[in-house]
């Protein structure tokens, strides 16, 4: 066999590469476009939303949440009005109580405190409530408003503390006067409010007479506390006609009758007492005085005649037009 030497390949030797167009005289073939590779499409950009004022977020979370609580509170009080859900709740809740009662949630202490003068049986009464009832089912409004109703309380709270018990608050008026109307008696507050009917247990309370009187029971006792050797002499006080007092003093012959003026009785209330001081006009045997005039002293003796007393000098006329009597 024929053994194949080692051939070495020069730059000459290389094979001459193929005869193009141009080098042929040719004019250079149009390159064909290569088809482009398909590429996945484009993701097409987010449409921007014009943005809204800040008012009217506002609004719209504002009507948004007008909505909602209308449907929740309103659907059920137009059920509960139209009376479509009466019997159900009626009986839901008396199945509720029962229940509560087997589980031991029932009136078993109740506790009041701040009562003084209110009779306790009125107290007991006005409450409702008994020991064994679903405490659960006790209407703590309906109770308030049934024991604020009685004479002489001022306020009261009431409380519910799971499993069995009700503490009752009560806030009492405080009489400073006794009020005397259509031959019945009453403490009054200085709200002119009744205090209660014991009249017994504020013997030293000043007495007022006459339909109207407590409303002015705070303006009469901080004029008749100005002049205290007069206040002590003090019997009653009586409202005439809803427009003057006449104050009741004690003389040597029996009660006197003051009657003051419409226009500022506290002047001469006052004046009395400066007459009283240099004159004793109160230890003479006197009925009543009037101070009605502007200008003059009027006394009444025992039988019913009057005079004026020309020694006793009253300063300036005060009033424009003289008191009304009943």
């Amino acid at each position: 066999m024929r053994r194949l030497t080692d051939v070495t390949i020069t730059s000459a030797d290389r094979p001459a590469p193929p005869p193009t167009r141009a080098s042929r005289g040719l004019r250079p073939q149009r390159a064909t476009r290569q088809a482009e590779t398909p590429t996945a499409a484009p993701t097409p950009r987010p449409r921007r939303r014009r943005a809204m004022p800040p008012w009217w977020k506002r609004t719209r979370t504002g009507l948004t949440i007008g909505l909602a609580l209308a449907l929740l509170i309103g659907g059920p009080l137009w059920l509960i009005r139209s009376g479509k859900l009466d019997g159900t709740r009626t009986a839901v809740l008396a199945q509720l109580f029962d229940l509560s009662l087997q589980a031991g949630l029932k009136v078993d202490q109740i506790y009041v405190e701040g009562r003084k003068r209110v009779p306790p049986q009125d107290l007991i009464a006005a409450l409702g409530i008994e020991r064994g009832d679903p405490i659960l089912g006790v209407d703590l409004a309906a109770a308030r408003a049934r024991v604020a109703a009685l004479s002489g309380v001022k306020s009261v709270t009431i409380e519910r503390r799971l499993p069995g018990e009700l503490d009752v608050l009560v806030s009492e008026r405080e009489p400073i006067a006794i009020w005397q109307n259509d031959g019945h008696y009453q403490l009054v507050d200085a709200d002119g409010l009744a205090a209660g009917d014991n009249i017994d247990d504020f013997p030293g309370l000043p007495l007022m007479v006459g339909a109207g009187a407590p409303e002015h029971v705070t303006g009469l006792l901080a004029m008749l506390a100005a002049e205290k050797d007069l206040t002590i002499r003090v019997k009653a006080s009586q409202w005439v006609s809803g427009q003057r007092w006449n104050i009741i003093v004690t003389g040597p012959a029996g009660d006197i009758e003051v009657r003051l003026p419409e226009d500022d009785p506290a002047a001469a209330w006052h004046e009395l007492a400066r007459i009283e001081s240099e004159h004793k006009l109160l230890e003479r045997k006197i009925t009543a005085v009037d101070m009605r005039l502007p200008d003059r002293l009027v006394l009444r003796v025992p039988g019913g005649a009057e005079q004026t007393d020309k020694t006793i000098s009253k300063p300036p006329a005060r009033h424009k037009t003289p008191g009304r009597d009943a």
